[in-house]
């Protein structure tokens, strides 16, 4: 007689398949879903812009010397020396330092465009976090939670927004890059990801040398993950190990070239690491005290120091002996933080240490780690319950919609863990909304600076700084003051802080006082090329030529590339007629900062004067070129093209085009443009216009009381009435 069959042993061992497909195939994310990080990126970030009124800023601190006052951006041949002659102030980042070449091709120095491209990069980055948890093995929804809190972290604000950290940004995407590849060349076997994951180590290397902690990573990730064991896991790291110790060798005989390293002392160096890293991981935990410069720590052996090494190493341990417990992928997870911020939380000795012991830009390679952890626990939380529904549910049960939703990963615990994640990320997202304006400006960021760190004497120096350069000396005053007060006279900076507050009361109108100021910092250190500037430039305004010209003439002496000495040497000669020294002061300024068009067009009015025609030409239009439609640039090379020496260098069409453009935009106020267009029509041989024109700039000349130039354009009108056209220079 046939048995019966065995119902319940049939439900349990379908309970047991659903539970089965609860935890191995969760609810999959298509990649178009995905479009929406970048959106929520460019969402959180878009105030890093700035207005229409007040444009995205540099804030004046790394940023304007890789960037603004880089000499190797200004030229064509800059990009081969960004290659082969490491620089010790900027670094040796060959990849970072191209991107920034590149852009300078496009729109020059435009802090906008550059923020454009890091939110970009960022974009990219999460969308990687994306891939690289895929690739361990997590669900999709972990993956998208990591990517989720990855992009929207207020902590990572700082590498996206200060335009300084291009390195961070592209370090990181080419280490996650490299480590995709490993791991795939891992499980594969095949030498092209291999190949692909050397490029791409060797590339984030040669834009962050900071990476160089990645192979470590990606001996964890095989190790721990993938369970791979034995020297065959070891080799083919060597090659990247090579390259990063190559290029820390390089850049730490820099920094230590220039003197510009720090640390604690060795026995100090485990509790300040110890500290830096529970810092770190408190802050990525709860984003709500985030400093642009942390304030500097004062490290000794006490139990309050002792206490986080001690709290580190318990930690440690415990994972250790629960390591099969815990699993490969957070192990990992943990090990890559650890080992990404090992060089750079104070074990080793590097320059920014020399300001603070923290900073958050530092965190975001190492963030990838946290963010992963997170989103695993999350996703174990939501598969735990869903093991469990389908555990307890009949086979009748599971086929109703309620069951078979939960099923599919949607348990009411599992709604609960991922709608907590989606307030989470909605938190870190308004948190980096309102962060992100802080890297919009000079004063907007050492205010803030100042405001989480009040005793630190460099931020306020800056401040004061920033308030000059925006011309808010009313602003600036009380701030040099405070700084001055605080500084003794044999302080190296008291020299540079009486000249900017000299500065300062100079363009108030304390002339009187703020020459006093110049001569204090010229006592103080007589090679300040500053001081002799500003006391020059102070001169100059007051008319008195002759002094102005000997302080400007100093100051050029002790730094050659000063070009804003040059450009008011070039005015003080070029109107005492001297143009052969103007010309040559124009020329200097030009080599030093030839992306300002207000040098190119100095150097085009003088070279015309000495004759340098082809040479007058080219720089009033890159001076057109660096400035569209400045009526200035306009009028001085329609100028230059109706007045050639030679008849076959003159372009009369031309000419007339740009002048009437110049006096279209200048409502016919300025007599300068008035009589180019009147020397352009008399290049066309269209003397009757050329009188028309020239008489009416004659009237703006007078009316402006400019005399000289009214009697120019009068002996130029006598030429046109005898059908002659202007002859340069």
């Amino acid at each position: 007689m046939p048995s019966e069959p065995d119902n319940s042993s049939s439900a349990a061992s379908a309970s047991a398949a659903a539970a089965e497909r609860a935890r191995s195939a969760p609810p999959r994310v298509g990649w178009t879903a995905l479009l929406a990080i970048p959106l929520l990126v460019a969402a959180v970030y878009l105030p890093g812009f700035g207005t229409i009124e007040r444009p995205k800023q540099y804030v004046n601190w790394d940023d304007d010397i890789f960037i603004r006052d880089n000499p190797d951006l200004h030229s064509g041949r800059g990009l081969i020396d960004i290659w082969t002659r490491p620089d010790p102030i900027r670094n040796y980042y060959p990849v970072t330092h191209t991107t920034h070449w590149l852009e300078f091709r496009i729109w020059w120095a435009w802090p906008p465009g550059t923020y454009a491209i890091d939110v970009l990069l960022h974009a990219a980055n999460a969308l990687l976090v994306f891939a690289l948890v895929r690739t361990l093995g997590l669900s999709a929804r972990a993956a998208w939670l990591a990517s989720l809190l990855f992009a929207l972290h207020p902590m990572l604000a700082a590498s996206v927004a200060w335009l300084a950290e291009r390195k961070n940004l592209l370090g990181t995407l080419f280490s996650l890059l490299a480590l995709i590849a490993y791991l795939k060349y891992c499980r594969e076997g095949r030498l092209g990801p291999y190949r692909l994951s050397l490029v791409y180590m060797l590339a984030g290397l040669l834009s962050k040398t900071a990476v160089l902690t990645m192979p470590a990573s990606m001996l964890a990730a095989d190790w721990l993950i993938l369970r791979r064991r034995g020297w065959k896991t070891v080799w083919p790291l060597l090659p990247m190990v090579i390259a990063g110790g190559v290029l820390s060798w390089i850049k730490g005989g820099q920094e230590h070239a220039a003197g510009y390293t720090f640390a604690e002392p060795w026995p100090l160096r485990p509790l300040a690491v110890a500290s830096a890293l529970w810092q770190y991981l408190l802050k990525l935990a709860w984003p709500l005290d985030l400093r642009t410069i942390y304030p500097r720590w004062h490290v000794e052996w006490s139990p309050a120091w002792i206490a986080p090494l001690a709290a580190l190493l318990l930690v440690i341990l415990a994972a250790w002996l629960l390591r099969r417990r815990i699993g490969g992928v957070v192990q990992w997870c943990g090990v890559h933080f650890l080992i990404t911020l090992l060089p750079i939380s104070g074990i080793a000795a590097f320059g920014y240490l020399y300001h603070a012991p923290l900073a958050d830009h530092f965190v975001y390679l190492a963030a990838v780690g946290p963010v992963i952890a997170t989103a695993w626990l999350a996703e174990l939380a939501a598969g735990a319950a869903c093991a469990r529904c389908a555990a307890r549910a009949t086979p009748a049960q599971q086929a109703t919609p309620q069951c078979g939703g939960a099923l599919r990963g949607w348990t009411a615990r599992a709604i609960a863990a991922y709608a907590g994640g989606a307030v989470v990320c909605s938190a870190l997202g308004w948190l980096t909304l309102q962060r992100v304006p802080v890297w919009n400006g000079p004063v907007a960021f050492w205010s803030q600076t100042l405001a989480g760190n009040p005793d630190y004497e460099f931020a306020r120096r800056r401040l004061a700084q920033s308030y000059n350069d925006e011309r808010r000396f009313a602003e600036a005053l009380p701030v040099w003051e405070r700084v001055i007060a605080a500084r003794t006279a044999d302080d190296p900076n008291s020299a540079q802080d009486q000249s900017n507050y000299g500065a300062a009361l100079s363009e108030l109108g304390r002339a009187t006082e703020a020459l006093a100021c110049f001569e204090r910092a010229i006592s103080l250190d007589p090679n300040f090329a500053p001081a002799h500037f500003n006391l020059g430039y102070t001169l100059y305004r007051r008319g008195q030529g002759g002094p102005a010209i000997r302080h400007l003439e100093e100051a050029t002496r002790l730094r050659p590339e000063y070009w804003e000495a040059r450009n008011v040497l070039t005015e003080l000669y070029a109107r005492a007629g001297d143009y052969k020294s103007a010309y040559e002061h124009a020329r200097r300024a030009v080599e030093a900062y030839s992306y300002n068009p207000d040098l190119q067009l100095a150097l085009a009015h003088t070279a015309s004067r000495v004759g340098n025609h082809a040479e007058a030409v080219a720089a009033a239009d890159t001076a057109l070129r660096l400035r569209p439609g400045w009526p200035q640039a306009q009028a001085e090379l329609a100028w230059l093209l109706a007045t050639a020496p030679d008849a076959d260098q003159r372009r009369p069409g031309e000419a007339v085009k740009l002048a009437e453009l110049a006096v279209r935009a200048t409502q016919g106020t300025l007599a300068r443009p008035i009589f180019a267009l009147a020397a352009a029509h008399a290049a066309a041989g269209r003397f009757g216009q050329a009188i028309d024109t020239a008489t009416q700039a004659a009237h703006v000349a007078r009316a402006a009381g400019d005399r000289a130039l009214a009697a120019e354009i009068e002996q130029a009108t006598f030429m046109f009435r005898n059908s002659q056209p202007l002859k340069g220079p």
